[in-house]
């Protein structure tokens, strides 16, 4: 599940340490590559690929992977325990992402 990493806004080029996801929601739109990929949660936007990140037309950058955007899903699927295959594209990657129930 996407979830606000603060870390992850406060490296992405032009912000700062003193940033948060929560005290930065004014930028939700304007700044949307950043701020919707670093805080889905504060944005109110859920999950956002890199190809959706790309294709956004607003300023900020598009850093994958990153915490916020379901990382630990693709770092399971590669542990040798899994019973599973592990997945073999970004849509099977990102399976266990799922849009916010008013994004549907």
């Amino acid at each position: 599940v996407p979830k606000d990493d603060d870390v992850c806004l406060q490296q992405s080029p032009h912000w700062g340490s003193s940033y948060t996801c929560e005290g930065s929601t004014g930028w939700c739109e304007s700044w949307a590559k950043d701020m919707q990929r670093c805080c889905p949660d504060s944005c109110g936007t859920g999950a956002l690929t890199e190809e959706q990140c790309n294709s956004l037309e607003v300023s900020g950058t598009c850093t994958y992977p990153n915490d916020a955007q379901c990382a630990a899903n693709t770092t399971a699927a590669s542990t040798p325990a899994t019973p599973s295959p592990a997945p073999t594209n970004a849509s099977t990657a990102l399976a266990g992402c799922v849009p916010k129930d008013d994004d549907v």
